[in-house]
Order: structure tokens, then sequence, then C-alpha cells
């Protein structure tokens, strides 16, 4: 199981894959965003 450190939380995840402009930076927010909700890989 994945483990995702609490630097950040969901809701700020969240919104740096919505406001993101680059499409690569958006994808990291939203595998990261995903973990951190409890979805699996």
């Amino acid at each position: 199981m994945a483990r995702v450190a609490d630097h950040l939380s969901v809701a700020e995840l969240q919104a740096g894959y919505r406001g993101s402009k680059e499409a690569t930076l958006a994808r990291h927010y939203q595998v990261v965003w995903l973990l951190a909700q409890g979805r699996t890989r």
C-alpha cells in the first residue's frame, strides 16, 4: 500500500491539481491527491 506524507491536505492537493497550468505538474498532483484519498494503485 502506498503512503502519502501529511505535508498537504487532501483539499490542498485537489486545488493544486485543478489549478496547475502545466500538464505534468497537474498529473503529479492528481496521483498524490488520489493516493491521499485512499485509492489504490
